[in-house]
């Protein structure tokens, strides 16, 4: 599939499968074929033949349902999404799906009580805390949002998630001072994770202390090259506009760390978004396909994809990356505001401007937004 052989993919899975039909991962492989090719009718009928065999199949009943709310058949997913709950009501799973699917049908105060279930079981707090975080911050509570994140961290001082929502948190209140130490805080107990950097170099620029900062982090990475000093120099060059010198930094961290999902993905995206020139992009759809072999239903790396097939002409295939990850995260801006330019090349001119729309109601970076409302001027 990565190397454009469709139909043989297509026929080796599918063989595969007829071999061994009880596969859980083999069928889920050749779901996501159909749903690249947009085939989802194909897609739904391998789920239900696998859901036959296994009617208790968690992952089935999750990917089927997921697939029904994208395609607005909410009855049918409330189903699957109910069936989880029934059969495991001890995990958050159940209760997060029938959470996003109120979100799709705009009921955010159900959603809020479908999260809340999630956070009430084992663990489930951590894919709870973020799902009610953006659900207060749509809703412009931020208030809500601050004290949610304040009591988490109380709770769980080790955790890295809950400084990171609140850095967001008071970065939308604008206590960037103490933004700016949430943020550092995210980074000392979870050095390889991506968005407190992104989060800090975001504080900086708004505090102008960006090129000051940028100056000590040269000077701490030429030291001490790590992989945390290396991926927050590389962030801060990206958010000081020296996209070159991040893309430089990128490629020195990979020849250390070359399996690096974060590294592989960032520096597709940055060739995807300030090169012009196809030997890097097709560079970037190269490494961008190692991650998705890795991590398939990640929509950060979705959209990365999508966004690299777009700067290459390749529309149509842009549209079914990109659809893939809005599947995944209906809500996220970037990938909206993504799906949006590439509907509007294929001609969906409406349906462009949905996402637009969509895009511009979340919280998104100041360069995002920009971008975002003159897209709107234009298309008016």
């Amino acid at each position: 599939l990565l190397n454009q052989k469709e139909s043989v993919a297509n026929n080796t899975l599918k063989s595969a499968l007829k071999k061994d039909p009880a596969n859980q991962q083999l069928r889920l492989e050749l779901v996501r074929y159909y749903l690249i090719k947009k085939e989802y009718d194909q897609a739904l009928g391998i789920l239900d033949k696998g859901l036959a065999l296994n009617e208790k199949d968690i992952l089935l009943l999750k990917t089927r349902g997921e697939i029904k709310a994208f395609r607005k058949r909410y009855d049918e997913a409330e189903r699957d999404f109910q069936r989880i709950l029934d059969l495991r009501p001890d995990i958050p799973l159940g209760f997060m799906e029938m959470g996003k699917l109120s979100i799709a049908k705009d009921k955010k105060e159900e959603a809020m009580k479908w999260f809340k279930g999630a956070y009430g079981t084992e663990n489930g707090w951590q894919a709870a805390i973020p799902a009610l975080m953006e659900t207060y911050i749509r809703n412009d509570d931020i208030d809500s949002a601050l004290q949610l994140v304040r009591e988490e961290v109380h709770k769980r001082p080790g955790s890295a998630a809950a400084y990171y929502y609140l850095g967001k948190a008071l970065a939308l209140k604008k206590d960037l001072e103490k933004a700016g130490e949430a943020f550092s805080r995210a980074i000392d107990l979870a050095p390889t994770w991506l968005q407190p950097y992104r989060g800090l170099g975001e504080v900086y620029l708004k505090q102008g202390k960006i090129s000051e900062v940028l100056a000590k982090v040269e000077e701490l990475y030429n030291k001490s090259p790590s992989l945390a000093a290396g991926t927050n120099l590389a962030v801060l060059y990206e958010y000081n506009g020296q996209y070159n010198e991040a893309i430089e930094t990128y490629k020195t961290l990979l020849e250390k760390y070359s399996n690096s999902p974060i590294i592989l993905n960032n520096l597709s995206y940055l060739y995807a978004e300030h090169s012009e020139d196809s030997k890097d992009l097709k560079k970037a759809r190269y490494m961008v396909a190692q991650v998705l072999a890795r991590k398939p239903d990640n929509a950060d790396f979705l959209d990365t994809a999508g966004w690299i097939e777009y700067k290459l002409g390749e529309f149509n295939s842009a549209w079914s990356y990109l659809q893939e990850a809005l599947n995944k995260s209906p809500e996220t801006g970037i990938i909206n505001l993504h799906a949006s330019i590439v509907a509007h090349e294929l001609g969906h001119t409406d349906q462009a401007m949905d996402h637009l729309e969509k895009a511009i109601a979340q919280k998104l970076d100041p360069q995002t937004r920009e971008k975002a409302m003159a897209l709107k001027e234009k298309w008016k």
